[in-house]
């Protein structure tokens, strides 16, 4: 919440490790749906999904992502345009450089990096085709205990956030949330 920025129209996280009564709910609800019956086939399965969005890319969730991944993902835009306005995903990271690291050696962004610096913060900036003939540059750094990734735009409105006026400092932010539990799974602003 501190990364993004506070002027975002849209925000979102995901907490990947769970409460003991949000696991408690997670199990009541795979007992409804017929495919996954435990949480362990439904992890299983949406691992199956993660390794098929880094498909293209030389990645493996288990061995590559999973190591250095903490427990949230989170991301924002500040515009409603994507191509107009800045937007980033956040990795929350137990270590952001071996993060970083194994985004940018990835096998399908290898070699094309530019090393930058924005306001004392070093990034990379990669230029090269990120798939169906998208030449959208991506900017990646570490910042704080994550990973960010996105354009270039939300990569600096990140590290601008970090240093203040951030999401967690809006007030509009602060009543669209009031009343929802602290113990939750995701939410999307």
């Amino acid at each position: 919440l501190e990364l993004a920025p506070a002027d975002s129209v849209l925000y979102g996280n995901v907490f990947l490790h769970p409460s003991m009564s949000q696991k408690s709910a997670l199990r009541a609800l795979l007992a409804k749906l017929p495919t996954y019956n435990t949480p362990a086939q439904a992890s299983a399965a949406l691992e199956g999904v993660v390794n098929r969005l880094l498909s293209g890319t030389g990645l493996d969730y288990a061995s590559d992502v999973r190591p250095w991944l903490g427990p949230q993902i989170a991301g924002f835009a500040t515009s409603d345009s994507p191509r107009r306005g800045s937007h980033a995903l956040l990795l929350a990271a137990a270590d952001p450089e071996a993060g970083l690291e194994s985004i940018v050696t990835a096998e399908g962004l290898s070699g094309q990096w530019e090393e930058r610096n924005y306001d004392g913060v070093g990034y990379r900036l990669y230029r090269g085709d990120l798939g169906h003939g998208e030449r959208a540059p991506l900017a990646v750094g570490a910042l704080e205990s994550f990973v960010v990734a996105g354009n270039e735009a939300g990569f600096r409105a990140a590290v601008d956030a970090s240093r203040g006026a951030s999401l967690a400092d809006s007030g509009a932010y602060e009543e669209a949330i009031e009343g929802l539990s602290r113990d939750r799974l995701a939410l999307v602003y």
